[in-house]
């Protein structure tokens, strides 16, 4: 079934080489005239029409009555010109993309029917054959459909073919398909694959036979003497001794059109098991998911797509960022300042926080960013707006100081804050030990987290600015004696040991040690808002979020989360990926700490280890000695973990030791288990 618009629309290229679709109106009459019941439906059967118009067309009368014998061939070269149009469609859907070509480079190797509908009657050149010429002189409406003749003799055009070629695409024809298929291998595909019975598949394999002993015998004497052409449609006497081949097999009955059409169908068979197969896209049993479900299965695979965009896009950024550095330091001389200084956060953004923190109820200010390099032409804007906190808000604002590279110490500029005042962001060990205070013999700045404790202690019980006042004569406002590393400590750093250093308290839920906002929403939400959500009184501006944070080097400043710290944060956020752990929230945890003078100090395993294992050498000695059963011993091992757990438990929350609890008892069991065991020797 088609469209009755096909018989009258003549698809053709104008001048400037465009396609352009021209109603033909003596078409369009004759189509009426002869068919009238069908001239304005959608679904007339083409099969019948067209077979009436190439009666019509080549018959005894329609050469007396020219009118009609024009009209008649007008229908069917518009409907041929649509179905060329189509093909070339076809082509470029299916091979457009890797062949770099579109339809209407394709047309104009096939659609060469230049002169028909130009005038009244034809002028064309009696020498020149169009491709349209062509399907009307070798269409047989018996034995095939015009739409499905012409998308063949489209493909088969050598000029087309020439042209793909170029383009790497190589459409086979039936007849090369033929040439190179086994005719044993046909039997089996047939059975095989298309179910046929054994007998008519061994005739189409003796078909196949005979057209490779006659056919692909030329071609290969042919191409001895000459280069290689295109396999083209074989000739009346090669069909004819074909026959003469498959009367020899007693195999008659066949004429040369029908052995023609027989190849085609046989080469249309190889052609369609070399596609790929399709998998429907659901099954009679698929149903359809319900809203709720739909809009969960939505919900998750957002949440996957997130996951993977942030960790794989942060990742790519930063070893870009990380190979422009290395590139840069390696220059002589060496340009990586000026990339890391435009790394940096805009200082006229910077002071549009500040500003806007000089209206909440803050009294110290930490920023963990390091000024270090001059930026005239914003410079001004950030000094005007750390003046009026600090003389109109009397807020404290501590900036940071860093080592570089080289290990030497670069500070915060001296316009923007007093080097008294510069806290160092060092943190240990990818955050899991405490930054703690200098010894009296070191040159070394207080950590950042201690300077807003010890600013925010003092602040308590005084108003005015610290900035003129050292933090050394403020240190009894906020210090313990934990705070700075004992004796032995430092003595097990020369063996790069943490002796009863101190580490990070991670158990602690994020809300209880601070609370974060992005600072587009900080400056969207107005103060009063602010006030009410946040009521803290200390407040720190630190990179976060994005992959090139750090100060020598990108991503610096993004570590591995703990463990602990990932508990927590998918217990408040289940949707977020917890991958790292910033800089800044290391700070957080820090300055909790030193406020709160809390620490939690780690007992070596080494110790334990040699306690423990002194302890059940002896108790092996007493399980021998006494003949203690295998139930007391399995007792005894297990009341022993108990206790011990719960007294190591104990003394976590209410003394801030922590205690190994794994390796001891490994190493008790390691001592005590082999008398368990009944089949040891005694």
């Amino acid at each position: 079934m088609g469209s009755a618009l096909l018989y009258w629309c003549w698809v053709r290229l104008n001048t400037g080489g465009k396609r352009q679709v021209e109603e033909i109106p003596t078409a369009k009459a004759f189509f009426q005239q002869q068919f009238p019941h069908f001239s304005d439906r959608d679904d007339i059967p083409d099969t019948a029409i067209q077979k009436q118009l190439v009666n019509l067309m080549r018959s005894q009368f329609a050469e007396e009555d020219s009118q009609t014998r024009l009209g008649a061939e007008s229908c069917l070269r518009c409907f041929i010109s649509q179905q060329i149009d189509q093909t070339c469609l076809e082509l470029e859907r299916r091979f457009g993309e890797v062949g770099g070509f579109n339809r209407i480079d394709l047309l104009p190797f096939v659609l060469n029917d230049f002169e028909w509908f130009q005038h009244s009657r034809p002028k064309m050149n009696k020498n020149y054959e169009s491709l349209a010429d062509k399907i009307l002189r070798t269409f047989n409406p018996e034995r095939s459909q015009l739409n499905t003749w012409t998308a063949r003799l489209v493909k088969s055009q050598p000029e087309l073919n020439r042209f793909l070629w170029d383009c790497g695409v190589h459409l086979q024809s039936d007849w090369s398909i033929l040439n190179n298929y086994h005719p044993k291998q046909l039997e089996r595909l047939l059975v095989e694959v298309y179910n046929y019975s054994l007998v008519p598949a061994q005739k189409a394999s003796e078909l196949l036979d005979s057209y490779q002993a006659v056919y692909l015998s030329d071609r290969l004497q042919k191409n001895r003497s000459r280069s290689r052409s295109r396999c083209q449609l074989p000739t009346s006497e090669q069909l004819n001794r074909i026959l003469a081949n498959l009367e020899e097999k007693g195999i008659t009955n066949y004429t040369p059109d029908e052995l023609l059409e027989q190849f085609v169908s046989l080469a249309e068979l190889i052609r369609r098991s070399r596609q790929p197969q399709r998998e429907p896209l659901c099954d009679d049993n698929y149903v359809s998911p319900s809203p709720d479900e739909a809009e969960t299965q939505t919900q998750e695979f957002l949440q996957r797509y997130r996951q993977l965009l942030v960790t794989q896009l942060d990742q790519t950024i930063l070893q870009v960022l990380n190979d422009r550095l290395s590139y840069l330091k390696q220059l002589k001389p060496p340009k990586d300042g000026n990339f890391l200084q435009a790394l940096q956060l805009s200082r006229k953004y910077l002071a549009r926080l500040l500003d806007h923190a000089a209206k909440l109820n803050v009294n110290v200010i930490g920023i963990d960013y390091l000024l270090n390099v001059s930026w005239p032409e914003e410079d001004q804007v950030l000094e005007k707006s750390l003046m009026a906190i600090k003389n109109e808000q009397k807020i404290q604002s501590i900036f940071i100081t860093s080592r570089d590279s080289k290990n030497e110490r670069r500070w915060t500029l001296p316009k923007f804050a007093d080097q008294k005042w510069q806290g160092d962001s060092r943190v240990w060990e990818n955050g899991r030990y405490m930054t703690l205070l200098p010894c009296e013999h070191e040159e070394r700045p207080f950590p950042l987290s201690y300077l807003l404790a010890l600013a925010y202690k003092t602040r308590e019980n005084q108003t005015d600015s610290l900035q003129e006042t050292s933090p050394i004569l403020l240190r009894n406002n906020c210090f313990s004696p934990w705070m700075r590393p004992r004796l032995l400590t430092r003595y097990s750093y020369q063996y790069y040991q943490y002796w009863l250093h101190p580490i990070v308290d991670f158990s602690i839920p994020q809300s209880r040690v601070y609370e974060s906002i992005s600072a587009k929403e900080f400056l969207e939400t107005q103060p009063e808002q602010l006030q009410k959500q946040y009521p803290q009184s200390v407040m720190m501006i630190v990179p976060g979020g994005y992959a090139n944070a750090g100060i020598n080097r990108p991503g610096e400043d993004n570590f591995p989360a703990p463990p602990a710290f990932c508990y927590w944060q998918k217990k408040s956020q289940p949707n977020y990926p917890c991958r790292i752990l910033l800089g800044g929230e290391i700070h957080a945890y820090l300055f909790h700490h030193f406020l709160e003078k809390k620490s939690v100090v780690p007992v070596p395993d080494l110790w334990f280890l040699w306690l423990f294992a002194l302890a059940a050498k002896g108790l092996k000695v007493a399980v021998e000695q006494y003949e203690i059963s295998q139930k007391k011993v399995i007792i005894f091992l297990s009341i022993s973990t108990l206790i011990y757990g719960f007294v190591c438990l104990q003394l976590y929350i209410y003394a801030s030791v922590f205690l190994p609890i794994i390796i001891p008892l490994s190493i008790l069991c390691i001592y005590l288990l082999p008398e368990v065991n009944p089949r040891k020797s005694r």
